[in-house]
């Protein structure tokens, strides 16, 4: 299958022909002329399926000594349609009027790609990407529940998504600092807050927490429901949840009180539900911190004249330059209280006093496009530099899932359903007469099965696709993909553990002794997994490492079935464990960029 160059190595080829000719029109010319109009040369071989930006990094050696022409090399080309290899990386070459093809050795780069496995080990897949990536702070902004909701579908999914784009930043080389917003403010906790003194009692409060809270603020939501066919003087949910929320801008100690109480309870369910995911944050924030930076930002805005207020409404608004639906962004509500916009510009700010960031990013649902295209644009027009380069990225979206409105009352708990889940993965190991733990390795096994189904259901889709959170298909078909990924480790593990002898680690592996098709294509694909991992960060795309893994650990389960290492000859046992080890490798340095602990036994 073809393999394209594109420019970065387009230079290094014109680059290394330069070096070793004096006589360039027969090719040096006529490749300026190709990469200025953005030709793509292309490499063959058979085994590689992935586009490269530069195949000299992808093959770990300079790509002069990669090609090593010389002289006489170029004038045989002159002549010949194609010539002998000219390189050990080029089993042939061809060159056509100047427009020079190449297919690769394939026994050469698949030597390569499972030494560079064998050195590098856990780091394998991120070393030349952390080598060539220029270093920056990055503030990655994810999770970020209400308080006095549960910690739901919708949570998990931007739990998971920026925790592992964040794993991919840091992989990379950045240094990446992760923030968890709690939307401990505004006018959804006027309306908790309200219902809570008139209907609730603070005894039960403290015993149920959140499941309590979640009951009331239902029940609040669906009254208030009831009263919009109504005129707004007579909209008294509406009015006094407003109030409330005011009562707490303006520092009322009793208001302030019932809310720490709330917040406080949250905070605890949410750590609860961190640990269980094994999440963790450089600190989590909520909007409350930013209270005084919010009202200076306010005063600023008034005092340089980019705050106006609306006559009839006492809205206050900044405008901005027209750019498609974006021409205005409302910072003050009409009673005087600040919007969620308005505490996210002021969170920047201080932020980025803190951490010094050079971008950030918010994982984020899609339905919040154009608040991050405002606050974007907002940042941007108050001349902040790193916005000026970033603040159009601002935003990595992903789809919302269906049916998971806690304000609906259609919710399912997540740390509820991980129990469940759980235990539907105790009775299958209970089951299975290939289970090797007990007690609470068995237990601690189970709960990380039940993580990677959900991370596993997550990622089968590209991030932005909206799905159904179908709970009886999630057990009856998405425990498979938890189950086996860490089925396919285990066996791997146990493998190595009773065969693989650490003298094995010396020396090169010999591939005349792997000429099963099993274990070519077994090596072919673990060479694509420094490019999946590099589009991943590319396009902040953790499916597409899911989706890697899938297929990898299919190949791998052949290739257990074909190439047997009991009763084997010696050095044929030895070339394949020595494969199995680097196959280990790869699939546990996949899992951990999900966010996954590879288990061992199960």
């Amino acid at each position: 299958m073809a393999l394209f160059l594109r420019r970065k190595f387009i230079r290094s080829f014109i680059r290394a022909v330069q070096a070793k000719t004096v006589e360039l029109d027969n090719v040096g010319r006529k490749e300026e002329t190709a990469l200025k109009e953005n030709i793509k040369y292309k490499i063959h071989d058979h085994s590689i399926r992935y586009e490269a930006e530069d195949i000299s990094k992808r093959l770990g050696v300079p790509a002069e000594k990669i090609l090593s022409i010389t002289v006489d090399d170029i004038n045989e080309q002159s002549t010949e349609t194609e010539s002998k290899s000219v390189s050990p990386w080029i089993s042939h070459h061809r060159n056509n009027s100047g427009t020079i093809s190449f297919k690769l050795s394939r026994n050469r780069i698949h030597q390569n790609a499972l030494k560079m496995v064998r050195e590098q080990k856990d780091r394998y897949g991120t070393v030349t990407l952390s080598e060539d990536t220029e270093k920056q702070r990055i503030l990655i902004e994810y999770s970020s529940p209400n308080i006095a909701k549960p910690f739901h579908a919708g949570h998990f999914r931007s739990t998971i998504l920026g925790n592992i784009i964040a794993n991919l930043y840091e992989a990379s080389g950045h240094t990446v600092f992760r923030i968890n917003y709690l939307g401990d403010w505004g006018i959804q906790y006027g309306l908790l807050g309200y219902w809570l003194r008139k209907y609730g009692r603070e005894d039960i409060l403290e015993s149920k927490s959140v499941k309590y809270m979640l009951e009331l603020y239902i029940k609040a939501n669906e009254e208030k429901d009831a009263e919009q066919f109504l005129t707004e003087d007579n909209k008294i949910i509406t009015m006094e949840s407003q109030k409330v929320f005011r009562r707490l801008e303006e520092g009322d100690p009793e208001e302030l009180r019932l809310w720490k109480k709330c917040r406080d309870l949250s905070v605890l369910y949410y750590e609860e539900s961190y640990q269980k995911l094994g999440i963790k944050f450089t600190d989590i924030e909520g909007e409350s911190m930013y209270l005084t930076q919010t009202k200076q930002l306010i005063n600023d805005l008034k005092q340089r004249g980019l705050l106006q207020y609306r006559s009839d409404t006492g809205v206050g608004y900044m405008k901005l330059k027209p750019e498609g639906l974006v021409k205005e962004a409302v910072l003050v509500r009409s009673n005087g209280t600040s919007l969620y916009l308005t505490r996210d510009v002021a969170a920047a700010f201080d932020r980025h006093k803190r951490y010094q960031f050079d971008r950030c990013y918010y994982v984020v649902e899609q339905g919040q496009y154009l608040h991050f295209k405002q606050l974007g644009r907002i940042l941007k027009e108050l001349d902040v530099e790193w916005a000026k380069r970033y603040g159009d990225s601002l935003h990595v979206a992903f789809g919302r899932i269906g049916h998971m409105s806690t304000r609906r009352g259609n919710h399912i708990l997540l740390l509820l359903f991980l129990d469940d889940l759980k235990q539907v993965v105790l009775s299958a190991m209970d089951r299975s007469e290939t289970t090797r733990v007990e007690g609470e390795e068995k237990d601690r096994a189970a709960e990380v099965i039940a993580l990677t189904t959900l991370v596993f259901w997550d990622l089968r889709k590209v991030k932005k696709r909206d799905y159904t959170f179908d709970w009886t298909k999630l057990i009856q078909q998405g425990t498979h993909d938890g189950s086996m990924m860490h089925y396919c480790h285990s066996r791997l593990c146990s493998l190595l553990s009773i065969y693989y002898q650490p003298e094995m680690d010396e020396g090169d592996i010999d591939l005349s002794l792997l000429p099963e098709d099993t274990a070519t294509k077994l090596i072919s694909k673990m060479i694509e997994y420094e490019a999946i991992v590099e589009s991943a960060v590319e396009n902040q795309e953790p499916h597409e490492i899911a989706f890697f893994l899938k297929t990898f650990r299919n190949l791998i389960n052949s290739a257990m079935v074909t190439l047997q290492v009991k009763d084997e000859d010696p050095e044929v046992a030895k070339a394949r464990l020595q494969l199995f080890k680097c196959c280990k490798t790869v699939m546990a340095n996949g899992m951990q960029l999900l966010g996954i602990t590879p288990l061992e036994k199960m």
